[in-house]
């Protein structure tokens, strides 16, 4: 394990020929802490907080004494997590630095990317403009004064690069990460009367599949907010959306009131559009360890697995898809099912 781990140590399989009865189990876990007494077996869990390795020494004690086991164990340093932050870029873009915002913005572990409508299956996701120029379509400038967002305007923001409507803002990334954190700006409370702004951060993982997801609100504290969400299994890409919850349904666009609760849908006060809208100052991943799936533990029997094979489709009996992610299966043959000793 990695120091700073929980450790779990599994009592399991006691064999005593005697009609002996064992009365308690003193654990020595082998870095000068106290002496652990269960009474049972089971799972007892223990954190090391240096590396090393130790020896772990289990005292099972009944009627005729003391017995000691043993097992070794390696704990290795502590690695810190990656951090890989950008963003912060200038308010302005000077001439003698016309690459400014781009470079605050790039890195080569992730991949910035927009959509105008993130529920049309049909559009592709497109990559952004490190520009302030004003389009009313994609691709167009994506930036504002070193912000960044989506320049496609579904609704009537006072600024055309900010995230609104059904647009979403997407980063991809390279490896896995464990966490990622959010500067919003432009994220106004008492927006459009005493509405106030809204939207989601979701995480995916390599096939696309929604993984973890979190919302967020303004408050009177001021436009600039943060949003954070973690996932110890690890996610691939993450997209920001304005808007917030009716109830099950995600509404585009949508306002919140000072709870934080669904207020109403874009409204249309004039003749244009007004909906939750914002902007991206900064974000920040975090690259640590993944957690995975827990593998059989060594005294459980083998997974017995069968399989079927009729008319070119393979049936998987008595077992399901998610026992099989989380056990470490040896293939040793396909039968044709004739009972003929042949193999594929």
């Amino acid at each position: 394990i990695d120091e700073g781990d929980t450790y779990t140590l599994t009592l399991a399989n006691l064999v005593d020929p005697g009609t002996d009865t064992v009365t308690g189990y003193d654990i020595d876990w082998g870095d000068s802490s106290p002496i652990t007494t269960v009474t049972g077996l089971g799972d007892v869990n223990h954190v090391y907080g240096d590396d090393g390795t130790f020896t772990i020494t289990v005292t099972a004690t009944d009627e005729d004494g003391s017995y000691s086991f043993t097992k070794a164990l390696t704990v290795d340093p502590e690695v810190p997590p990656e951090i890989v932050r950008i963003g912060d870029a200038p308010a302005r873009q000077l001439r003698s630095e016309p690459t400014a915002w781009e470079d605050a913005w790039t890195d080569s572990e992730i991949a910035i990317s927009h959509k105008a409508d993130v529920t049309d299956a049909t559009e592709e996701w497109s990559d952004i403009n490190f520009s302030n120029r004003s389009s009313h379509t994609l691709p167009g400038g994506d930036i504002l004064t070193g912000d960044l967002g989506v320049s496609g305007q579904s609704l009537a923001s006072g600024f055309r690069q900010e995230i609104d409507g059904q647009e979403g803002l997407q980063f991809e990334l390279v490896d896995p990460a464990t966490r990622v954190t959010v500067d919003l700006a432009r994220l106004h409370a008492n927006d459009n009367g005493s509405l106030n702004e809204a939207g989601r951060l979701q995480a995916f993982d390599a096939l696309g599949e929604l993984v973890d997801e979190v919302t967020f609100s303004a408050d009177l504290a001021g436009d600039q907010q943060q949003a954070t969400l973690e996932v110890e299994s690890g996610f691939h890409s993450i997209i920001l959306t304005s808007g917030a919850y009716d109830g099950e349904t995600f509404v585009f666009g949508a306002y919140v009131d000072d709870n934080g609760n669904f207020a109403t849908g874009p409204t249309a006060p004039g003749n244009q559009v007004e909906g939750s809208d914002f902007m991206i100052d900064a974000i920040e991943f975090e690259f640590g360890p993944v957690a995975t799936a827990t593998t059989a533990q060594s005294n459980a029997a083998p997974l017995q697995i069968q399989l079927l094979a009729t008319n070119d489709e393979t049936t998987l009996i008595n077992e399901t898809p998610q026992q099989l992610l989380e056990a470490e299966i040896e293939v040793v043959g396909i039968t044709d099912g004739d009972d003929d000793g042949v193999f594929i």
